[in-house]
């Protein structure tokens, strides 16, 4: 039996890297999606990609896979940003 594979959106984010510490303790796959560098210390694989595309995800996560979602837009990005990503995206 193959292990789990959990997915989080917002990988190197305030949330999704805690929760992404959290689960390498566990024996699961992880998976992050990220919008540019990783780093090096990105305790899953790095998925490059962003939420209004919804191609890498389906790419990197198999069929009964868990998402995690923690990624958002915050701050002084203009309102059509903050609704592509926070609402469109998300639906």
């Amino acid at each position: 039996m193959s292990r789990e594979t959990v997915f989080v959106t917002g990988g190197t984010g305030f949330i999704g890297s805690a929760v992404l510490e959290s689960l390498a303790a566990r024996d699961v796959s992880l998976r992050a999606l990220v919008r540019g560098s990783a780093g090096p210390d990105l305790p899953a694989d790095a998925v490059q990609g962003d939420l209004t595309d919804i191609a890498p995800w389906e790419r990197a996560l198999p069929a009964g896979g868990t998402v995690l979602h923690c990624a958002a837009v915050t701050g002084k990005a203009p309102a059509r940003v903050h609704h592509a990503v926070n609402d469109a995206a998300t639906a």
